[in-house]
């Protein structure tokens, strides 16, 4: 079943980039220059679009192996936080969405792999601009809970309808409707963070109103130094 998602999300773009090199190369397509570069330009999007389903099938297959060996350290991960949301600002800039980062100087020590952290964070900020709406907000705090280090990212977008909220972790699922059309990914990101918080021995919910935003809550354990 997962072979079969993997070759259908494959062989959509790969038929598109061969439609718009075909038209190009055999002259279908005319010889208007804009035209031409248009149909190019597409085509580099949708290799695009691939190389970032083959990254992030590696990154999944990577962590579903139980072979995996991550490099754990303690982390205070307010830093990683801050770096992701400044990286993020960009993407964001075409669609007027501002930021907001409530994290203090100094957060409780997790026990993580630094890669896996900030594979985390960019996936959950990168998701809440990508759903989001045009002047939207993208708000992110980080707080200790209940010897937990609890991490909320939130916008201000198109939200979740109910029925999908269950679904929305799974590999390949994406929640369709006119909003969603022209918002590319593919349909790992979600399982990727999900499979990141768990082999952190973390856990993560999600709180989403259709029309108002979503919220991810990530929640990682404190882990408790020799000297405490």
């Amino acid at each position: 079943q997962f072979v079969t998602m993997v070759a259908h999300e494959l062989r959509a773009p790969l038929a598109a980039i061969e439609g718009y090199l075909n038209a190009f190369l055999t002259g279908v397509a005319g010889e208007d220059p804009v035209v031409n570069r248009q149909m190019l330009e597409r085509a580099k999007q949708r290799s695009h679009s691939l190389i970032e389903l083959v990254n992030d099938l590696l990154s999944f297959i990577k962590l579903e192996s139980k072979r995996v060996v991550r490099k754990k350290e303690l982390l205070d991960v307010s830093e990683i936080i801050r770096n992701t949301v400044e990286l993020m600002k960009g993407q964001g800039d075409p669609k007027g969405v501002t930021f907001e980062a409530d994290i203090p100087d100094a957060l409780p020590l997790i026990e993580a792999d630094r890669s896996e952290m900030e594979q985390l964070f960019t996936n959950l900020v990168s998701n809440a601009v990508k759903y989001n709406r045009k002047n939207g907000k993208v708000m992110v705090t980080a707080r200790p809970s209940n010897n937990c280090l609890e991490i909320r990212v939130s916008d201000t977008g198109i939200g979740i309808d109910a029925q999908h909220l269950p679904y929305i972790f799974d590999e390949f699922y994406r929640v369709s409707g006119p909003e969603t059309r022209y918002t590319t990914g593919t349909g790992l990101g979600l399982s990727i963070v999900k499979k990141i918080v768990e082999s952190h021995m973390g856990r993560i919910e999600v709180e989403s109103e259709v029309n108002k935003g979503t919220t991810f809550i990530v929640k990682l354990p404190i882990k408790e130094s020799k000297s405490q």
